[in-house]
């Protein structure tokens, strides 16, 4: 089994208080890693709380950048062979050493290991992520990549969806893993105005009709994965969404037929 080291791609902006909890319980079971931090432009001490991590450590600011072009950038200077991506510094992580150890006993090379979930990850050789890169765009970064490599044969997943549940004002998430460890992805409920929420979902439905999702999927996507009040409320914001989406489609984005997208029993990848 190869044994290897790994660099781990953060983007962040203006979250000390998570950044402080990430470096003091970060653990990969006693593997080296670098951590390599693109920020965003914080006004407070998030990158100087990333540089006392123990252990190799690279933080850049390029100001404004989004989710896509951060967590390429990462992928971009990483000094390690090996990539942890779309982790993130607001998750509390458990049974990350069990992935890895998955991820390093895969026989095929230059294949990437996915963790599905709203708080899933990717370990992937770096070059392949140099190659099947990160849009530049703020949402459904990773879904747009996944699909991608999963299109090309060189994604594999690890695991059923996870089980979700709700923990006071934490979301948590579990995958039973084929070792039959579990690995935790626990998110703090995030403090959002209604102003807020809804700008996020109307610029959530923009970038996935951006990637290549199909209006029915969008809209099968909404019903599926929100309360009924929720539904009531996006539906005509999906439709003014949809009407104002003027970028460019990007052509090679998904992988999936309409009628598995939102299936993930019954499909291998989602």
């Amino acid at each position: 089994m190869l044994m290897v080291e790994y660099s781990v791609g953060l983007t962040t902006y203006n979250c000390e208080v998570e950044a402080r909890d990430f470096v003091n319980s970060f653990e990969v079971d006693n593997r080296k890693v670098e951590l390599v931090v693109v920020d965003a432009g914080s006004n407070d001490e998030t990158r100087d709380v990333f540089r006392q991590f123990e252990g190799p450590v690279q933080v850049e600011t390029r100001d404004g950048c989004t989710r896509g072009e951060g967590r390429q950038h990462a992928v971009e200077i990483a000094q390690n062979d090996h990539i942890i991506s779309e982790i993130d510094p607001d998750v509390q992580y458990s049974g990350l050493g069990a992935v890895l150890e998955a991820y390093e006993g895969i026989d095929e090379q230059n294949i990437a290991l996915l963790v599905r979930g709203n708080n899933g990850l990717i370990v992937a050789p770096t070059t392949l992520l140099k190659q099947y890169h990160y849009r530049p765009i703020q949402y459904r970064e990773d879904h747009a990549l996944h699909d991608r490599l999963y299109k090309a044969g060189v994604l594999r997943v690890l695991g059923p969806p996870p089980s979700v549940e709700e923990n006071g004002d934490m979301r948590v998430e579990k995958v039973q893993l084929p070792s039959g460890d579990i690995f935790v992805a626990a998110e703090q409920s995030k403090d959002m105005t209604p102003l807020e929420r809804l700008s996020d979902w109307y610029r959530d439905v923009q970038a996935m009709y951006r990637i290549g999702f199909s209006e029915k999927q969008i809209f099968t996507h909404n019903i599926r994965t929100m309360l009924p009040h929720e539904i009531v409320i996006t539906i005509p914001l999906t439709v003014v969404a949809l009407l104002n989406a003027n970028e460019d489609r990007y052509s090679d984005a998904l992988a999936h037929c309409s009628d598995e997208l939102y299936q993930p029993l019954r499909h291998e990848c989602y």
